[in-house]
């Protein structure tokens, strides 16, 4: 009994202490704002997340393909969120720190009670808490869906171990639930059923080595793969409504951007590049560039070269069973996003590994042991050794944490730290253009089209800072070369007609409106534009036209029902003129040029 209660009291401290850990790491979030990457549309410019939670809100989250995914689960989180600390960002931050102290803690039981092995199990969860490459998935908050996902992953391998003991219905319902719940906060959760194959193997020893393969062990194998048809099936419908949902976004590259042989290069790589950050984080920053077709033949070679020795080595070491599992686990929970499936433009990223490093860490935590459990004072040097290694990655951690504390000192540290980052200098020129300082804004745009000259972004927003400066020919030249990245956007097509028309090149003008306007049909802001630039041509009937149908799409609409008046005028229908303008007063009662032409054409209309 005094054994049990101390083994209670040992694995309740080792639990408090990870949650310490990642408490004293993220502490300095609660000083930290909002990034402008990604936030504004998951948090705090999204209307339908920033009230909070409420029925619309809900049949929202569950039917939106917003940011190319469905997660409901981290929509509504986000939501509540909203509700509890309106848009005080430290508070939606306090909320990642939370998830992954509970992370950290689930893993640690889940280790032991699996393995049996409480000290190894506090070293790979202990790993997992504090790693520099866990804090953007905790210190940003769009990255909820990590965090999120990551607690069902936890519960649900928990809910497997005790299937795995007893195999009750009770407990292999709660798997499939909690999956399921997993699937609705982040769409990585369709990797789980092969873990959980994995954990079969070791530690639950369900089933033998594959290899060789016998009679007995493809019925093994075969009867734990249809005990998983139930998750399978989840999967497959998970896999289903995100390739719908990241096609609807445009956020899947074809294969002329990407193409097959450089994706399979950087995949190669990104797998050995990820391994050299686990044991070296240096340089980690918010997005690593693609290197396209730059990647060295060597590189890649002696990249494809490692995995395969790996695979080999830990296939021959079967009979220590975490060496597989821990690689493969590792392999193969990052491959929906090692860049096979290109999705977005980065070549890697920190938040990719919360998951797949568990692998990882379950390789040192019970390989290092097996190492060096021969020598003298081995469990010395082990515990000494440990808990240093611990401390550095923590104080890493720590200073990672603050390289997030807002967006400017975010994207400089990007800057510092990658090479050829066009995505940071963008970021970093919307944030100059914010802040009122054209000039630094103008040359981080540069920059970003020097690297990437076909960048949409960039070259939009370098196109209407230098139209507000007047420099329209310049102007056009960046928003063609938007149209030929996106030709599909009316944005680019919208701005470039407005540049026109401000060259006088009217006739240009008015033909690119009516290409935007066949990208986009009922959008008041073209049709009021396409009337300004037919009421310069002497077409005041189809100007009229034009503004009659931005009022109708647009009732609110100011600038519509003034221009709209002003044409009436011209045309001397002074009684609907002045209906017009005296609408104007109804949305803008202190519309001063508004109320002196009613007031004249009221004079007007009552000397006639």
């Amino acid at each position: 009994m005094e054994n049990a209660q101390r083994e209670v009291f040992r694995d309740v401290l080792i639990s408090v202490l990870l949650v310490a850990g990642v408490a004293a790491i993220f502490a300095q979030v609660l000083n930290h704002d909002f990034v402008s990457y990604d936030d504004p549309g998951y948090v705090y410019e999204n209307p339908d997340v920033k009230g909070g939670i409420s029925r619309p809100g809900i049949l929202w989250a569950l039917t939106t393909f917003s940011f190319s995914n469905w997660h409901p689960l981290t929509w509504l989180s986000h939501m509540l969120d909203c509700s509890v600390y309106g848009l005080h960002a430290p508070g939606h931050l306090v909320t990642n720190v939370i998830l992954h102290a509970a992370n950290a803690a689930l893993l640690f039981w889940v280790l032991k009670r699996a393995s049996g092995a409480p000290w190894r199990s506090a070293f790979a969860a202990g790993l997992f808490a504090v790693h520099p490459l866990r804090v953007e998935s905790v210190a940003w908050v769009a990255e909820r869906k990590d965090v999120l996902s990551g607690l069902f992953w936890m519960l649900t391998l928990l809910a497997y171990t005790s299937y795995a003991r007893r195999r009750t219905a009770r407990a292999y319902i709660a798997v499939v639930l909690l999956f399921a719940l997993g699937l609705m906060s982040k769409p990585v959760m369709v990797t789980l059923p092969f873990v959980l194959l994995l954990l079969d193997y070791w530690p639950f020893r369900r089933a033998p080595f594959i290899f060789p393969v016998k009679r007995q062990v493809v019925r093994v194998w075969a009867r734990l793969l249809g005990e998983k048809i139930p998750l399978f099936l989840l999967v497959a419908a998970a896999c289903c409504i995100t390739i719908a949902a990241q096609r609807r976004g445009n956020a899947i590259k074809p294969l002329e951007q990407f193409p097959a042989d450089e994706r399979a290069a950087n995949a190669a790589v990104a797998y050995t590049e990820y391994m050299r950050m686990a044991f070296w984080p240096k340089g980690l920053a918010v997005f690593y560039p693609h290197p396209k077709d730059t990647l060295p033949v060597w590189r890649v070679a002696a990249s494809a070269l490692l995995l395969a020795g790996i695979s080999g080595a830990v296939l021959a070491g079967r009979r220590r069973g975490y060496l597989p599992v821990g690689w493969f686990w590792y392999l193969g929970v990052l491959i929906p996003v090692i860049g096979v499936v290109q999705v977005g433009e980065q070549a890697f990223a920190d938040r990719y590994t919360y998951l797949p490093f568990i692998g990882l860490f379950v390789i040192v935590a019970w390989g290092v042991p097996d190492l060096v459990g021969g020598w003298r004072h081995a469990r010395r040097t082990m515990a000494a050794a440990g808990t240093a290694s611990l401390s550095v990655l923590a104080v890493c951690a720590w200073m990672q944490t603050g390289y997030w504390r807002d967006s400017r000192t975010l994207y400089e540290r990007a800057l510092a730290v990658t090479k050829g980052n066009h995505l940071a200098h963008y970021n970093l020129g919307n944030l100059c253009n914010l802040e009122g300082r054209p000039d630094e804004a103008e040359a981080h745009y540069r920059e970003a089209i020097r690297i990437k000259p076909y960048h949409l972004g960039a070259n939009t927003n370098l196109g209407l800072l230098l139209s507000e400066q007047g420099k329209h020919e310049e102007a056009e030249r960046c928003f063609e070369r938007a149209i030929r990245t996106s030709p599909d956007d009316f944005r680019p097509r919208f701005n470039l007609a407005n540049t026109l028309l401000s060259l006088g090149r009217v006739d240009e003008a008015v033909e690119c409106y009516r290409q935007t306007l066949e990208l986009c049909p009922a959008n008041a802001g073209i049709l009021v534009n396409l009337g300004n630039a037919l009421s310069v041509q002497g077409k005041l009937y189809e100007a009229c036209q034009c503004f009659q149908e931005a009022a109708r799409i647009d009732p609110d609409n100011v600038n519509a029902h003034f221009n709209l008046g002003n044409t009436w005028q011209k045309l001397g229908r002074l009684r609907e003129a002045a209906g017009e303008f005296a609408h104007v007063l109804q949305l803008d009662p202190n519309d001063l040029e508004a109320r002196q032409i009613l007031e004249s054409l009221q004079h007007e209309m009552t000397l006639d």
